[in-house]
């Protein structure tokens, strides 16, 4: 939950890549930036994942970007304007060889489309290299990765912009020998210890070898900078993570230990390297030790470059963050308004609400005209009623309930300003300590912090258990069907779904997806001769024909119209047309049979919005997401109006159609399929053939 902690620490922050998440698929991270994910791989007998990268999409960012699937688990790709990134997780030696380390990055495409111009390789490499990064050792991982990144060509940002800065610091507690001060200082420069110490000031070497004065931490030395290590802040942590942000054009990169980010929860004992709890401090010294692990490749040069290795800030992590910045060569697209208008409807619920009285005024000459039009014999316009309509409710429901913004999702339900302010405290302590003025004053400090970041963990708790708490009461308690309502709603939430998008933005998006579908749709596949349509029966009709009467209307109004639907392109839901039924039903009415009369309908009702839903596959294949209309409410009750009349004139259905049907379904052919094959296999002693055709 506290992966606000992680947004609000780098607020300008553009895209944010966070390796090992343990998420597992379909969740999600409770924030309101977009995000992606390449999901981790479940652990046996436990309820969590294994490695896993998420990326965090700033909502103010104003260039597209665009999800590019990947099959291998180390990786998560994405394009961003010209620009091709991917950030990737290896992990350390230990768990992971070299050679399969090495692999994923020859793996990985630099230029597959004409679209990218530029590719970026981030991520926590754990790979070390003296010559390279001015890192304190030369690992193995780090001489091949050395070596591939002269056969190809590219180039670390980290050696130009940061060398010798480190991005992880792992704070070790070592035993001495209390004999005099000069066996304790040889003890100290004989452990061979290398790295920053803990509050040095920026700029200092990182392999300088002093040895702090603070008491805390403990363990030795690892020389994989892999999981399971203490980092500067006291705060046992796994996984590092390497994030990117484009602020306005400029690209920045974040690098965080995510399971602390995401859980905020860690043991602050003391031990020694043997794990035995600290009895005496003074018999301890602390030192901190660096790395260079977390790292930006290249492939061309980039506009105005700036890479910062962020050492003063702790989000409860023992990776520092790390910013890549950088300007694009084009500017951003136009950007597109939400095209859905949205009303604050829960004010309806109001009894002061004015909402049917202002519709009732606006609504009033509208009606005189349809009454004057049923009895004249001239066409009306149809588009120019419907658009009428449709400005009375519209500027109804402004006057009375307002409109407002698209709720954005996230988990401000759970940050309170009570945390808020623990985090702050937490955040501004840890500054306070790096800014010490010496050795005696940073003890005191980091005890102070330590405090802090307990306040905050136990904050954090209590409100994980009040939220729960509060959830399962309104469970419990309120109706049926709005616990039922809640349940769909968490299993939809949790379904995995992709957005079709294109590297190019939006517009490109909809023009290819319309490309698609112009080429399914369009009937070129159809024979040349053909039947020709019936002929049109000739208007106008008389009134008194119309199959329907106003008790109809409000009727299929009120229970036959389904409710909590996406609207159509004119954004009039069901729930906007139920608190002012009693004067919109005779204008429907009439409009209705004007529409009987005429054979004519406007065309706002006869023009859908098309929205693709995801189905499997590639995500960026329009082939294979399914296209559903979303339709004007008005069409659907004229729809329904007419629906019985059509059923009752039309040839009765076939026994054996059983979808589209009242009481019947597909439990019910499967049965009856069923039993035929039984049949079958007793008269004739085999089993039938069956084919499945979908027509």
């Amino acid at each position: 939950m506290t992966i606000n902690t992680v947004t609000q620490s780098l607020p300008l922050s553009s895209l944010i890549f966070i390796t090992e998440t343990w998420l597992l698929p379909p969740l999600h991270l409770p924030t309101s930036w977009q995000q992606f994910h390449t999901y981790g791989l479940p652990v046996p007998n436990m309820r969590r994942g294994q490695m896993g990268i998420s990326l965090l999409v700033n909502p103010d960012f104003p260039y597209p970007v665009t999800h590019i699937p990947s099959v291998s688990p180390y990786v998560l790709s994405c394009q961003v304007a010209s620009t091709l990134i991917h950030c990737v997780y290896l992990p350390p030696t230990a768990s992971f060889s070299d050679s399969d380390a090495l692999a994923v990055l020859r793996d990985l495409p630099l230029h597959p489309s004409p679209s990218q111009t530029n590719t970026i390789i981030c991520g926590d490499l754990n790979a070390r290299h003296a010559r390279l990064l001015g890192d304190t050792k030369t690992t193995t991982r780090g001489t091949l990765l050395y070596e591939w990144l002269l056969d190809t060509g590219l180039y670390c940002w980290n050696a130009s912009f940061a060398f010798g800065e480190p991005t992880l610091v792992k704070q070790r507690r070592r035993r001495i020998v209390h004999h005099d001060d000069a066996n304790v200082s040889s003890s100290a420069s004989a452990s061979g210890v290398v790295g920053a110490p803990v509050g040095v000031p920026d700029g200092a070497a990182a392999g300088s070898g002093v040895v702090s004065g603070v008491v805390s931490g403990g363990g030795s030395f690892d020389d994989s900078g892999g999981s399971g290590v203490l980092g500067a802040s006291g705060v046992s942590g796994r996984g590092p993570g390497i994030g990117v942000s484009l602020d306005g054009g400029a690209v920045s990169g974040v690098t965080a230990d995510n399971s602390d980010l995401l859980s905020d929860s860690s043991d602050d004992s003391d031990c020694t390297d043997d794990g035995e709890p600290v009895n005496d401090p003074m018999s301890y010294i602390s030192y901190a030790a660096g790395s260079i692990i977390d790292l930006f490749i290249g492939t061309h040069d980039l506009l105005h470059p700036s890479l910062i290795v962020h050492s003063n800030m702790s989000i409860n992590s023992n990776h520092h963050p790390v910013s890549l910045s950088f300007a694009f060569d084009s500017p951003p697209p136009v950007r597109v308004d939400h095209p859905r208008w949205m009303w604050n409807l829960s004010k309806l619920e109001d009894p002061s609400c004015s909402y049917a009285p202002l519709f009732a005024n606006c609504i009033a000459p509208f009606h005189d005209d349809l009454v004057s039009l049923l009895l004249s014999t001239a066409c009306p316009d149809f588009d120019a009623l419907g658009d009428t309509l449709t400005d009375c409710i519209h500027s109804s429901l402004t006057e009375s309930v307002g409109r407002r913004l698209p709720k954005p999702p996230g988990n401000a339900w759970f940050w309170t300003s009570d945390l808020q302010a623990a985090f702050d405290l937490r955040e501004h302590l840890h500054t306070r300590w790096l800014r010490s003025p010496n050795p005696f004053e940073q003890c005191k400090r980091w005890g102070e912090y330590l405090a802090a970041k307990k306040a905050f963990q136990k904050a954090i708790r209590r409100r994980r258990r009040q939220s729960w708490k509060q959830f399962c009461t309104k469970m419990a308690t309120q109706p049926l069907g709005d616990t039922t309502g809640t349940l769909k709603r968490i299993i939809r939430g949790r379904s995995l779904s992709a957005p079709f998008s294109h590297p190019e933005g939006p517009v490109a998006a909809a023009s290819t997806m319309a490309q698609h579908l112009r080429g399914i749709y369009a009937g070129d596949s159809l024979l040349p001769n053909r039947p020709n349509a019936p002929p049109t029966p000739p208007v106008p009709h008389f009134v008194d024909e119309c199959p329907f009467d106003a008790d109809d209307v409000d009727y299929y109004l009120r229970k036959r119209l389904a409710r909590q639907r996406a609207p159509g392109g004119d954004h009039i839901r069901a729930e906007m047309l139920l608190p002012i039924r009693e004067s919109l039903v005779p204008v429907l009415y009439l409009l209705f049979q004007l529409c009987w009369r005429w054979s004519r309908t406007p065309a706002s009702w006869r023009l859908a919005q098309v929205v693709p839903i995801y189905k499997k596959g590639d995500p960026l294949d329009p082939g294979n997401h399914r296209p559903i209309s979303l339709t004007s409410v008005f069409r659907k009750l004229l729809e329904r109006c007419l629906y019985d009349p059509l059923v009752s004139s039309a040839p009765a259905l076939d026994v054996v159609q059983g979808g589209f049907r009242e009481r019947r379904g597909a439990p019910d052919q499967a049965l009856c399929l069923h039993e035929l094959c039984l049949h079958h296999t007793l008269d004739y002693g085999s089993p039938p053939v069956l084919a499945f055709l979908d027509i």
